[in-house]
């Protein structure tokens, strides 16, 4: 036989033999296949349905929430309080406080914390102790967006403080601020920095954990030969940029150019990689014996008014969508019109390497 027709008979065979696979497959039975898990209500179909009418009345029936938090934020809880209909006792303390506490009094089995504002880091570790409950439906979470909600539905985002440059505007010519995090790598400003000092926990070492992140050693090994001035009194480097002490501080939580810093000849950058970003956020304990209150208030604190009363006591509210007035929106997590950096698990995790990464770079 020619080569050609071998060809076309070896091509017909293929062929036949796909027809006779596809024949077989069609005819088989279906492979049966476990019923699918019903998807969970949305926020929406809550509303709709009553539910969240049933959790609302619980936790108002119930009295009283005890809430943990740090700032400012007893204006917060006494308007929450007025609106909602209920006794919120509010227990401003340190984060690490509240961190302790509420791990006492769920492994001891007696709960006082009905909710407790966290932060990225006892979210995590809270998450694997199982100190939280979940949140369940939450109509006013839609306006929280994706990206920053908890994919665990352990606890969300009421705000998302961000990060930057803050230059004093005596020193620094209009137009001639640092536009970028590299910038700071330029020699005119050498012995004119200040910073949060990342060789400890704070706003700095996150900070200077993302930028190692994104670029790497080398970067550290240059802005090290900038001579910075570290300091770990954050409230006084603003001060100190203020009188004129430093040319450029960061990083610079951009709500404090309304409150601390108002009046004062400083400016905020927002660098066009990217800025830090630390979640401030609400949860609720587990056991408690007030959680629907504790969700009711969570909530609330995502209506409009709770994220301008936020605003006021110096967060950075998590909505883009309303009108806080100002110059505030281009500084807002949702509309700041660059990156936010969030820290990775992976960053969490080893929080411990950054800081020796640091002080192996800049001195301890």
């Amino acid at each position: 036989m020619r080569l050609g027709n071998v060809l076309k008979v070896r091509a017909a065979l293929v062929v036949l033999a796909i027809l006779v696979a596809v024949v077989i497959a069609a005819c088989a039975p279906a492979e049966s296949k476990p019923p699918a898990a019903p998807a969970a209500k949305s926020d929406a179909k809550a509303v709709e349905s009553g539910e969240w009418d049933k959790i609302a009345k619980a936790g108002k029936d119930k009295g009283k929430v005890t809430w943990y938090g740090f700032g400012p934020l007893e204006r917060v809880a006494a308007r929450a309080a007025e609106v909602l209909g209920m006794q919120i006792d509010f227990a401003n303390m340190r984060a690490t406080e509240s961190r302790e506490r509420v791990i006492t009094e769920v492994s001891t089995g007696r709960p006082v914390a009905d909710a407790v504002q966290i932060g990225p880091s006892f979210a995590m570790e809270g998450t694997k102790l199982g100190v939280f409950q979940e949140l369940g439906p939450l109509p006013n979470l839609r306006f929280v967006p994706e990206k920053y909600r908890d994919p665990g539905g352990l606890n969300v985002p009421v705000a998302i403080n961000t990060y930057g440059i803050l230059v004093n505007t005596d020193l620094v010519k209009a137009g001639e601020e640092p536009k970028s995090w590299q910038d700071l790598l330029d020699p005119k400003w050498k012995g004119k920095l200040l910073a949060d000092d990342p060789r400890a926990p704070g706003n700095g070492n996150t900070l200077f954990g993302s930028l190692l992140s994104r670029f790497g050693r080398k970067y550290h090994e240059q802005l090290a030969q900038q001579q910075v001035h570290f300091t770990r009194n954050y409230a006084e480097n603003l001060r100190a940029l203020a009188r004129g002490e430093f040319a450029v501080f960061f990083p610079v939580k951009f709500m404090d150019l309304f409150a601390v810093l108002k009046g004062t000849p400083t400016k905020g950058i927002v660098p066009r990689e990217g800025v830090s970003g630390v979640t401030v956020t609400n949860a609720v304990v587990k056991g408690a014996r007030n959680a629907d209150g504790g969700r009711l208030l969570i909530n609330w604190l995502l209506t409009e008014e709770g994220q301008k009363l936020l605003l006021e006591a110096g967060s950075t509210p998590v909505r883009g969508d309303v009108n806080y007035g100002g110059e505030v929106a281009q500084f807002l997590p949702a509309t700041v019109g660059v990156d936010v950096w969030l820290w990775t698990m992976e960053e969490l995790d080893g929080i411990g390497k950054i800081v020796a990464e640091m002080e192996a770079i800049y001195g301890k």
